[in-house]
């Protein structure tokens, strides 16, 4: 076919799979490559080798998987979280933060009673624990105005260290007028340190230095119905990195989801309670991290079991209507009557209330037919307590132990039952108690096999007129009355909530079965009685016997939440602008609950806000949006399925209106959007042209990156770091690979603390003298050296130190611009020929750019694919590249030219640089390098190629 001239101008179309070897009709094989590793493709079409990772800190336990998550109070003000096994660091402009955090107070928390703290109340005046509230609780003596009142104080010693910072947070709450004052001293009711007021409910933050070894923290107020909880005092000074407590152990770190508010980052993961991590001081040093008390959750009617361990009930059939159900022991109440007795899938309905030990039910759904044997062939015959049959009964001992009943099936008693409480011998049995009469002629009967206890539960609430006391205020306690006996102490352990005149109240005492009493979570809009079926009881939503939410995010002034194993296809949303009040509602500003519907039983694993609210479950993809064009409330939701590709637990990203999301299978990435045409979602596949992208194991985390390039990082399971160089507007999705000497785990982005531009965080696996280390390191993109590398810039040294974390390793080394080869940390260090003052030292790695073969069709059909290729010269259009490691084929590239002075490093090249000869091959391949720690951006490829013989 004689000479060529081929011209690649791009490569933005990134690494393209092998499968796209054929496509020479698509436009973008001819931007694309075959291999484009370590190198970034940016969006006007160049190539370049990616900046190298700068070693920041060891984890602070290597030998687990740590995990990475970004906290962004703004641009000045950015975090990264090390999340690792059970506890969370902080790193703030490329260092950890360093302040030795110690908690000085004793018991903060008064869950169970305010011990370690001194009643210094002016008598009568006295403090005490609030155990509805769980909180210390100030009780001053209140004197007709006026007259002042006694004062209540509460306070204790704490041991301090002169000079060290200490902060106090203390969260106030109660009733009436919120006031309370804080005091520190060096000296006891001394308040030289910290004399401040807290005037409203909430959390609050002071600092003092302290003076001495002991300092003394007291809280006084002279207002009723106030109390404080949560009361910390920290030592916020010291050399040590700032650390806090989690519950999140290794293997659920990276199912972990979040959302941020502020300075309030929310955590949630379907087996731990929500949690919330806060920033108490605005220099990054003291953090508070803790379960949120939801005042109230959300809740729902569920089956309860009132079995306590021990407690059987038996049926006399199995279907039908006028059913006995007994029990082994008093557990029924009159109010029971309309609720469902469950069992396995089979349902009754009481109808009537016998008694403690009986009611009479209508079976709803057949029972199994194991729970009865109407064999029997033989009568039985009693006196007392003691049954004789006629033949062996074939009652065993274990039995009687798992109870059963005896149902008398004819003579004038036909329907009565008795348990068996012990077996005698072959033929005889003692029953709990007597039949009505002697059965002394002789009658059948049928055994009637009990339901454990803990397998039977009663759904619904008490159905009985109940009387609340009060209405109101939120925080006062409320006595709930029933008109017949309903209420029973299990409802109080179960934290149940009743939701009765459009109020609710939470149950904390249990005093009679017509009587308890709750602190008022939400306004009760009056005290009339209220029928039985109007007013429910209910548990929350949210517990360890239910689950916890997988999915969280904001949207729309509203904390919302997703899927627990118990309800996995249902959204909550707090009330708007209060994101810890899931108290239900009608009202627009109410908490929300949906479920889904349409969607199976597939759980919700990620909810994300855009122009309305998406989620996504293993199976599909919806959206949630009120009415119209009106926000979310109780009352207006529209979910609607959108797609059905099926979604990972991995959090999706939203870029600009689009939201990217990892498919369930964790092998592609896809795109929703909205199809103005098709007037419906869609959500094509990023990964068609570069399925191969993600084999080894698929993605297991990603995080994207805005500025300079708009880049989706993400990680593969197998340790390679990907990125997706994305535009929509340019239609721009190109792929490249990123490999180091070690693996990579966990990404995250926060905004550069210096440059106008995002900083790519990394957690990075790597194998020091034999043992595995994971290091915390972030991307240079001013620096392509070597990875986890350090850079010295000082007076003129030889010797360079800080480098223990690359101990035995080969280094490249990069000094005064000159590449510095054949060192290995030994000690710490390494020692060069001649002195530099700014070197840097790092991993070695390589930038591979392989571009599609040249191949093409003519205009006639004519193709070269398979003819012999050789290159006469090959052309690369070069931008600011250290030309020393450059080639092409394994042949470098010629490097210094004369105009560079002896002594000086080889001034970075821009320009087109030429290589003659590459030799013959039917394939053309032109494989080009940076082999050497330098520069390299490339902009096109062009040259002569000979094809034919």
């Amino acid at each position: 076919m004689g000479a060529l001239t081929p011209f690649q101008k791009s490569f933005n179309a990134g690494e393209l799979s092998p499968r796209m070897g054929g496509r020479l009709d698509l436009a973008k094989f001819h931007d694309g490559c075959r291999t484009l590793e370590n190198a970034i493709c940016q969006l006007q079409g160049p190539a370049t080798r990616r900046g190298a990772f700068r070693f920041v800190k060891e984890v602070k336990t290597s030998a687990k998987k740590t995990r990475i998550l970004p906290f962004e109070v703004g641009t000045d003000a950015a975090y990264v979280l090390e999340v690792g096994d059970q506890y969370i660091r902080f790193f703030k402009n490329g260092s950890v933060i360093l302040g030795a955090v110690t908690e000085l107070i004793t018991n903060g928390t008064f869950n169970t009673g305010i011990a370690g703290w001194t009643d210094y109340s002016t008598s009568p005046a006295s403090i005490s624990w609030d155990g509805a509230l769980q909180a210390l609780k100030f009780n001053p003596q209140i004197l007709t105005p006026p007259v002042i009142g006694y004062a209540a104080i509460a306070g204790q010693a704490i041991t301090t260290i002169a000079g060290h910072t200490c902060t106090v947070s203390v969260k106030l709450l109660g009733t009436g007028t919120p006031y309370v004052k804080v005091i520190a001293g060096s000296t006891l009711h001394g308040y030289e340190l910290l004399w401040a007021d807290m005037s409203s409910f909430g959390t609050h933050t002071f600092s003092f230095v302290a003076t001495g070894t002991t300092s003394y923290i007291e809280f006084s107020t002279r207002n009723d119905g106030i109390c404080v909880d949560d009361v910390s005092v920290l030592d916020t000074t010291g050399t040590s990195p700032v650390e806090v407590v989690t519950p999140y152990i290794e293997s659920d770190l990276f199912a972990v989801q979040r959302a941020q508010s502020a300075d309030v980052l929310y955590l949630a993961h379907g087996s731990y309670a929500q949690q919330k991590l806060a920033r108490l001081l605005a220099n990054g040093t003291s953090w508070s991290f803790k379960a949120i008390n939801f005042l109230p959750p959300p809740t729902f009617e569920d089956d309860s079991d009132y079995s306590g361990g021990t407690i059987m009930v038996a049926l006399s059939a199995l279907t039908g209507t006028g059913v006995k159900v007994v029990s082994n022991a008093a557990v029924f109440l009159a109010a029971d009557k309309d609720r469902l007795l469950k069992y396995l899938d089979a349902r009754a309905s009481f109808t009537a209330y016998v008694g403690t030990s009986e009611m009479t039910a209508e079976i709803l759904d057949d029972f199994p037919a194991a729970l009865i044997d109407t064999t029997p062939a033989t009568t039985l015959t009693s006196v007392g307590t003691t049954v004789t049959f006629g033949a062996a009964h074939g009652i065993s001992a274990a039995q009687a132990t798992a109870g059963i009943w005896i149902r008398l099936t004819s003579g004038a008693q036909t329907g009565e039952m008795r348990q068996v409480v012990s077996v005698t011998n072959a033929t005889t049995v003692v029953i709990a108690s007597a039949f009505s009469f002697d059965q002394v002629a002789g009658v059948n009967w049928s055994k009637h096999y009990a339901i454990a206890a803990g397998s039977w539960k009663l759904s619904g609430s008490p159905v009985a007129t109940l009387t609340p006391s009060v209405a109101t205020p939120v925080g006062a306690i409320a006595t709930l009355t029933l008109g017949v006996a309903g209420w029973r102490a299990a409802d109080v352990t179960l934290g149940k909530y009743v939701k009765v005149a459009s109020g609710i109240v939470k149950l904390t005492v249990f005093t009679s079965t017509t009587v308890v009493s709750g602190k008022i979570e939400k306004p009760l809009s009056g005290v009339t009685a209220v029928a039985g079926g109007a007013w429910s009881a209910e548990v929350p939503s949210w517990s360890i016997a239910h689950g916890f939410p997988s999915a969280i995010c904001f949207y729309e002034q509203r904390l919302g939440y997703g899927g627990t194993d118990r309800q996995p296809t249902t959204i909550w949303g707090s009330a708007s602008g209060d994101y810890e009040n899931f108290a239900a509602g009608v009202n627009a500003g109410d908490s929300f609950e949906h479920a889904l519907t349409g969607l199976g039983v597939n759980a919700v694993r990620w909810l994300i806000p855009s122009k309305v609210l998406m989620g996504g479950t293993a199976a599909s993809e919806f959206s949630i949006r009120g009415d119209g064009d009106a926000a979310l409330t109780p009352t207006n939701p529209r979910p609607l399925p959108e797609t059905n590709h099926g979604s990972s637990t991995i959090m999706p990203v939203k870029i600009g209106p689009f939201v990217l999301f990892v498919q369930a299978q964790k092998r592609k990435i896809r795109e929703i959007t909205y199809d103005f045409q098709k007037d419906t979602f869609v959500a094509p596949d990023l990964t068609r042209f570069a399925e191969h992208i993600t084999e080894g194991g698929g993605i297991v985390d990603m995080a994207y990156q805005q500025e300079p390039e708009s880049i989706l990082w993400c990680v593969r399971a197998d340790g390679v770091l990907l990125g997706l160089t994305y535009s929509r507007e340019e239609e721009v999705f190109g792929w490249h690979r990123h490999v180091t000497d070690g693996l990579f785990e966990s990404v995250a982005v926060i905004p550069d603390p210096v440059n106008n531009r995002d900083q790519l965080w990394v957690v990075v696996n790597r194998t020091i003298g034999g043992v595995t280390k994971r290091y915390i390191e972030y991307l240079d993109p001013d620096v392509v050296v070597g990875d986890s590398f350090v850079r010295y810039q000082s007076a003129a040294a030889t010797v360079i130190t800080g480098l223990s974390h690359l101990e035995g390793k080969a280094v490249d080394v990069v000094a005064d611009g000159f590449v510095v080869e054949g060192h290995v940390v030994a000690g710490g260090q390494i020692t060069l020929a001649k002195a530099a003052s700014d070197v840097t030292v790092g991993l070695h790695y390589e930038t591979t750019v392989e571009p599609e073969p040249p191949d093409y069709i003519d205009d006639k059909g004519r193709n070269n694919i398979n003819e012999q290729k050789q290159w006469a010269e090959v052309i690369l259009r070069l931008y600011q590249t250290g030309l020393s490691g450059v080639t092409i084929n394994g042949k470098t590239v010629p490097a210094r030219s004369g105009s560079d002075p002896l002594g000086t490093a080889p001034a970075l090249f821009t320009g087109d640089a030429q290589t003659p000869l590459l030799g013959t091959t039917r394939a053309g391949r032109l494989i080009i390098k940076q082999t050497l720690p330098l520069p390299f951006t490339i902009l096109a490829i062009a040259g002569t190629l000979d094809v034919g013989d």
